[in-house]
């Protein structure tokens, strides 16, 4: 399948993510990074939020603290930005909303994940940054 691609030479063997696995396709280590840009930005905001890729505003308050996703119930929209907030919760819409990121723009997309979770005081001291 097209999707278990590691393209470029210089992506083999690299765990970008931290996960331990670096033979993961490109799409999975963008999955992991983003599912770390997540959890940087429910650790960032002044109430417990969730992301929900099919209800614009897209993000909400996380009435139950259930852990990031929007459940049925949860429709009061999250209102307690920053500069940061804004920047990062782009840049996690930004990557949900390009599938195919991991194939024509998978250094990028990498970097712009990594520095978000830096902006809002993740540790990304386990990811590794693609080669320029």
């Amino acid at each position: 399948m097209v999707s278990d691609i590691r393209m470029r030479a210089i992506h083999v063997g690299v765990d970008f993510d931290g996960d331990g696995s670096s033979t993961e396709p490109l799409g999975g280590e963008l999955e992991g990074l983003s599912d770390g840009l997540l959890a940087a930005i429910q650790g960032y905001a002044a109430v417990p939020i969730c992301y929900n890729a099919h209800a614009y505003p897209y993000w909400f308050e996380d009435t139950d603290d259930s852990g990031g996703e929007c459940d049925a119930g949860e429709s009061t929209r999250y209102g307690d930005w920053d500069a940061e907030l804004m920047r990062t919760t782009f840049n996690f819409q930004f990557n949900q909303k390009d599938p195919g990121a991991w194939a024509h723009n998978f250094d990028y997309m990498a970097q712009i994940l990594i520095d978000a979770i830096d902006h809002v005081g993740g540790d990304i001291s386990g990811y590794v940054r693609p080669a320029p």
